[in-house]
């Protein structure tokens, strides 16, 4: 991620856009691809090592710490063979359900993987 890009928001945080590719990756169905919006804006912040990319793009209402422990609290208890979040553990996060797990349809490791082919 170069945090030179985008509108910077703090230290090795920022918003950006991300634009869908001309073409389809081959990994992926066609249907998924149609329903990618022509662009996605997220958020790119480092925290602990790791580039974390949300749709919480507001550093006020949701800052490093804040993001650093949704990180945290998702995979101690999301991690597929270890149990998955409960709607009662959903109802604690102080988020959106909406914005962690799907943007317009885009799954996140979808959205993510666009990313890694794609230039922004």
């Amino acid at each position: 991620t170069d945090f030179r890009r985008g509108h910077r928001l703090g230290s090795r945080d920022h918003v950006v856009t991300w634009r869908k590719p001309r073409q389809r990756p081959r990994w992926m169905a066609a249907e998924q691809y149609e329903a990618i919006p022509s662009e996605l804006t997220v958020r790119e912040v480092k925290v602990d090592k790791r580039v974390l990319v949300t749709t919480l793009l507001d550093a006020k209402k949701t800052g490093k710490k804040d993001l650093s422990e949704l990180y945290v609290q998702r995979w101690q208890f999301g991690v597929p063979g270890e149990g998955h979040m409960t709607s009662s553990s959903w109802a604690e996060l102080p988020c959106k359900k909406e914005s962690t797990t799907r943007y317009l349809g885009i799954e996140v490791d979808d959205a993510l993987e666009i990313a890694e082919h794609t230039d922004v």
